[in-house]
């Protein structure tokens, strides 16, 4: 700790470099707008690759981003571009630039509405599960579809295609799924949605090919007076077939599991100063490092304004990984985490926040169970 302290001091020196300024340009009627955005970072992190023998680092982090966006006519234009950098102090061959683009196009009128996005992004992160970094290109997209039959029910569909593509083909393995959610829709009132879905999904990896379905019920809007959010709960069953590498003494060619799932976040707001949230998901999926999961995801986060100018949040999770199939080891993970973030605006563009955040991980595998601690400044300008 005394050495966490001496970087918390550091962090406020480091509040001088502060970025660039850039302009916002809005042209043709205030129908298109180009947005800047320069974030500036200054941390320590006590375990840069989540794992049990820790080895901790000063980072910086310097990003820039370029948004425009598109307002005339039928369909609206998104594009989007980033760069981010980051540099470790302590630790070699660690540094990092990550580029990001994106696409959308929406429509928000007629009978149909809509919007198709895409995305490729370049990621460099910490992974709990292999217990080392990942650097991967994530490749996406998604088509929303929404019909409307009358006043009271609409139709919706989403569409969902993605690939990561691992730079560590040893330790990871390369992802490929596709997921259709379709649902009938019901507007309860204004305020309100209720729906009724299915969900067919399909992944693909070096050594499994997993097909799923399930059938979900969930709400979207406000529930009660000071009661928002989105709520699905459902029940899923996953096939799965392995590389005949797999198969073993066993001789088992596949498994099929089943399991409840959600994904529900709600929000409490009893006054516009304060506000608590929860999340609860539950689902399967593919690791990175090619093991079915079946993952319990659990949070609480209250938000409120501290001396009227601070901005503060503080919350914790719960994350809960059991490992399926032929290459589980029967491995069990439970990772806890909490945080606090302080924010305010210096100016009517620039927002300084300070995050602290520890987790610790157990696991039943020994290179799993770790601890690591994070201590964040950032500085954004927006204009």
């Amino acid at each position: 700790m005394p050495r966490l302290r001496h970087y918390a001091c550091l962090l406020f020196l480091g509040a001088a470099a502060t970025p660039e300024s850039y302009a916002l340009l809005t042209f043709n009627d205030g129908k298109d707008k180009i947005l800047v955005q320069g974030t500036y970072s200054f941390g320590y992190d006590t375990n840069i690759f989540t794992q049990r023998v820790a080895k901790g680092a000063v980072s910086q982090a310097y990003s820039v981003s370029l948004t425009y966006n598109r307002k005339a006519g039928i369909i609206g234009v998104s594009a989007a571009t980033s760069m981010s950098h980051n540099v470790f102090s302590g630790v070699s061959g660690q540094n990092f630039y990550d580029p990001n683009l994106s696409l959308a196009f929406t429509k928000g009128t007629g009978r149909t509405t809509g919007s198709l996005s895409l995305q490729g992004t370049k990621s460099d992160v910490p992974d709990p599960i292999a217990n080392n970094r990942a650097e991967s290109w994530l490749y996406s997209s998604t088509l929303d579809l929404r019909y409307f039959l009358n006043s009271r029910y609409f139709l919706t569909d989403t569409a969902e295609y993605s690939a990561t593509d691992y730079t560590n083909k040893i330790l990871f393995s390369n992802l490929q799924s596709y997921n259709d959610n379709l649902a009938i829709n019901y507007r309860y009132d204004s305020k309100l949605d209720l729906n009724a879905s299915s969900n067919l999904g399909y992944s693909t990896t070096k050594n499994i090919k997993a097909t799923s379905y399930g059938l979900n019920f969930g709400s979207v809007g406000t529930i009660l007076s000071k009661l928002s959010g989105t709520t699905n709960f459902g029940y899923e069953i996953s096939n799965d077939s392995y590389a005949r590498n797999l198969v073993g003494a066993s001789g088992k060619r596949s498994d099929s599991f089943s399991s409840f799932r959600s994904a529900t976040s709600l929000t409490w707001r009893p006054k516009t100063s304060f506000g608590l949230t929860a999340t609860l998901d539950k689902d399967f999926s593919i690791s990175s490092t090619d093991v079915k999961t079946n993952t319990l995801q659990a949070g609480l986060t209250s938000d409120f304004a501290l001396f009227q100018r601070f901005k503060t949040s503080i919350g914790g999770n719960y994350t809960g990984t059991v490992f399926l199939g032929p290459l589980s080891q029967g491995r069990r993970d439970r990772l806890y985490q909490v945080f606090v973030n302080v924010g305010t605006a210096l100016t009517t563009h620039i927002r300084v926040n300070l995050e602290y955040a520890y987790m610790v991980n157990y696991s039943t595998l020994a290179v799993g169970h770790f601890t690591r601690q994070l201590l964040t400044l950032a500085i954004t300008a927006t204009y």
